[in-house]
């Protein structure tokens, strides 16, 4: 409530990432407009951006893994699809259509792209595994459900964009929408 009402904006997931300390919202020009790596930022300060960038965590790299880390235990059948994806050569496909279907400014990356993009996995990676991901699984299922060896990722039982995240995350290769949550699971 205090970002939307600071930002006029709500506060996504992955859209921006805020540092609120105290409800003094001050924020230094120089501060809210810096763009590059190793932002070193006052407290009571508002950072908003997209971060698809590894030169913006240069030297935390670690620190910010660690404060990634997802806490919850997994729901079970995403306990178990974690353990595979340590053994199997998995390939997170990041399908993202909802608010994009109606967007006036992020494109729908088309069906040609993950079959080109699948193609080429497919050319490097044998053995690959793809494992969809998805915040539209039955237009995912229609189109891909007919791939050998696909694995379609269901978070209804949980909910939790912070579990397929993760899961994504533990994927060996990556192939990610126009999308920050693709790139940061990436």
């Amino acid at each position: 409530e205090e970002i939307a009402r600071f930002s006029g904006k709500g506060a996504g997931i992955l859209s921006r990432i805020g540092l609120l300390v105290r409800k003094d919202w001050a924020v230094p020009k120089s501060v809210a407009k810096m763009q590059g790596a190793n932002l070193q930022a006052p407290d009571n300060v508002l950072l908003e951006g997209y971060w698809q960038s590894e030169r913006y965590f240069q030297g935390v790299e670690q620190r910010l893994r660690k404060e990634f880390t997802y806490l919850r235990p997994f729901s079970p059948a995403h306990a178990e699809l974690a353990e595979q994806l340590a053994v199997m050569n998995s390939v997170a496909v990041h399908v993202r259509r909802g608010d994009y279907l109606y967007s006036s400014v992020h494109a729908l990356c088309d069906i040609g792209y993950y079959q080109r993009s699948l193609q080429l996995i497919e050319q490097r990676v044998p053995d690959a595994v793809p494992v969809f991901f998805s915040d539209d699984p039955f237009w995912t299922r229609q189109m891909f459900g007919s791939l050998k060896n696909a694995v379609f990722v269901e978070s209804s039982e949980t909910d939790d964009a912070c579990a397929d995240l993760t899961l994504m995350s533990r994927c060996r290769h990556h192939i990610i929408a126009n999308s920050s949550f693709s790139w940061w699971g990436a």
